[in-house]
């Protein structure tokens, strides 16, 4: 099978052709571990469609890195609307690193995270109300046993309500890229996410559209009392 493989020379990645044997990435990949649990399904005859949380419900988000470290955890959001894409909520929500430092997330989030696309989107809420979108790019999500877990991939795009935007964390993903060898899927993966959300907040496309920014107020305004109890 023709593939293409990036070198890690210098702290970035020289891309080149080869021709070699696809292999399974052993890597701590929670996607390729689901896609895997559906086909083996599949060929068994059984139903392993993934279970989604119920509006309303409270749950624990933890972000991970590509080598199985943890991120960074949530400790209570609210669902406000539960499908393939997820669309959570949280206020003031208490936020603890991978060192064990806790800190208090001001203010109201309203978080979609995808089963099919790569990146998650958070709209940013102050006292003045909505003020900016932050986009992580990361894996699509898991759910189960109350928590939803991804991956973090690192770059970050900040884009205000008129549609300006801007990357973050470039320097953080070519750094890690190299140093935990992300393959050469992930890295396709990301390209592809990075000009999907470009083209999305220079078109004013879900989610960066005033439409979807209230609809997710107002839900948020349904369920907040759970997520306060």
């Amino acid at each position: 099978m023709h593939t293409r493989e990036r070198e890690c020379q210098g702290g970035k990645y020289i891309e080149r052709s080869s021709r070699k044997l696809s292999r399974i990435n052993s890597d701590f990949l929670f996607y390729n571990l689901f896609e895997l649990e559906i086909q083996e399904s599949k060929q068994k005859g059984l139903d392993m469609s993934m279970d989604f949380p119920k509006p309303g419900d409270i749950l624990r988000i933890e972000s991970y890195k590509h080598d199985g470290t943890l991120h960074r955890t949530w400790k209570r959001s609210v669902v406000l609307d539960g499908s393939d894409s997820l669309l959570l909520a949280n206020k003031d929500v208490e936020v603890m690193e991978a060192d064990g430092r806790r800190w208090i997330s001001e203010g109201l989030a309203v978080c979609q995270f995808h089963r099919k696309h790569w990146f998650n989107t958070i709209l940013l809420f102050g006292s003045e109300g909505f003020h900016r979108y932050y986009c992580n790019i990361a894996s699509p999500y898991r759910y189960e046993n109350g928590k939803l877990v991804y991956i973090d991939y690192d770059l970050d795009l900040i884009a205000d309500k008129h549609g300006y935007y801007r990357w973050m964390d470039t320097d953080e993903f070519e750094k890690n890229r190299c140093r935990m060898n992300y393959p050469i899927e992930v890295l396709d993966r990301v390209e592809e996410a990075v000009s999907e959300l470009e083209r999305r907040v220079r078109t004013c496309t879900h989610p960066f559209h005033p439409d979807f920014v209230q609809a997710g107020y107002y839900l948020f305004l349904t369920y907040a009392k759970q997520l306060m109890g």
